[in-house]
């Protein structure tokens, strides 16, 4: 908190260095478990990577999907689902296909569709993210090991 003060207190609340300060205790809050704390916070960190990049960049597309997450832990996974959605979306067309932030949104959107009961789905984006990450990561890396779990306990 004391650092995003000083951010603001030097460069505005516009500035993307503020904005990023936003995001990552909006982050740590939502970490905590203090939604109704981070969710402003998070908010507004899109809001200005918005203004300042334009709507196709990498860091609106975090943005998106860190409010897509913070919604899943709201409960709301029909909103959670637009954004973890939209997040994948974007990510693709600014980062490509292969690209390890397009394998953490097919995670958390196969993670939300396997809890919806939307399995072969929810199976074809596990593939999807395990693909790019045997690519990207060591096979012992946990999110490698995650996205072989999910698999295991999905039917084909």
């Amino acid at each position: 908190r004391e650092s995003l003060e000083i951010k603001r207190a030097m460069l505005g609340d516009d500035h993307p260095t503020v904005a990023t300060g936003m995001n990552n205790l909006g982050l740590l809050l939502l970490a905590e478990g203090r939604l109704a704390d981070a969710e402003p916070l998070l908010e507004r960190s899109l809001e200005v990577r918005r203004a300042v990049y334009g709507e196709a960049d990498a860091r609106v597309a975090r943005g998106i999907h860190n409010l897509g997450m913070l919604a899943l832990q709201e409960g709301d996974t029909t909103l959670a689902a637009e954004r973890l959605e939209k997040a994948l979306e974007l990510r693709v067309q600014v980062l490509g296909e292969d690209h390890l932030d397009v394998a953490v949104s097919c995670s958390a959107l196969g993670g939300l569709l396997e809890s919806r009961g939307r399995l072969t789905e929810a199976r074809a984006l596990f593939a999807r993210s395990l693909d790019i990450r045997r690519r990207k990561l060591a096979p012992e890396h946990p999110d490698v090991v995650s996205d072989q779990a999910a698999l295991r306990r999905l039917p084909e």
